[in-house]
C-alpha cells in the first residue's frame, strides 16, 4: 500500500485499506496513523463509505466517541442507513456509558433501524 501511495498519492482505497489494516493491529500509535489515512482517503473521495466507516472505527478504538458517531452519521447519510453504520453507532453508544439510559436509548434506536433495513442482519440480533 506504501508504494502505491508512493506512485499514486491520491489514491483514496489504498489509504482506506491501510487505515482498516492499522485499526486491526495494536497500539495507539497505529491508532493515530489509522484516522490520519481515513482522513486522506476522505481527502481524495468524501463520499466513500468504506473510508468513512474505516475512520470511525479508528477513532471507536481510540475512544474518541464524538467523531466516531459523527463518521457513523455520516455514513448513514452517505449510504441512506447502512446496516453496519447504524450497528456500528449503537456499539460506541453502548461503549461510552452503558450504564446511561439515555445512550442506550439510542443504541436501541439504531439497532431497531438496522433490523427495520435487514430484519434478517445476525449482526442487528448480536447487538440487540
Amino acid at each position: 500500500l506504501n508504494q502505491a501511495l508512493r506512485i499514486q498519492p491520491e489514491y483514496s482505497d489504498a489509504y482506506s485499506n491501510r487505515a482498516a489494516t492499522r485499526v486491526s493491529q495494536a497500539g495507539h500509535r497505529r491508532l493515530d496513523m489509522a484516522i490520519s489515512d481515513g482522513t486522506e482517503a476522505m481527502r481524495w473521495n468524501p463520499y466513500d463509505m468504506k473510508s468513512t466507516n474505516n475512520r470511525g472505527l479508528a477513532f471507536f478504538e481510540a475512544r474518541l466517541f464524538d467523531q466516531a458517531v459523527a463518521d457513523f452519521t455520516r455514513m448513514i447519510e452517505l449510504t441512506r442507513g447502512s446496516v453496519d453504520a447504524y450497528l456500528n453507532r449503537a456499539n460506541v453508544e453502548i461503549a461510552r456509558a452503558p450504564e446511561d439510559a439515555a445512550r442506550m436509548r439510542l443504541a436501541a434506536d439504531d439497532v431497531a433501524a438496522a433490523l427495520k433495513k435487514n430484519p434478517l442482519s445476525l449482526k442487528a440480533h448480536l447487538v440487540q
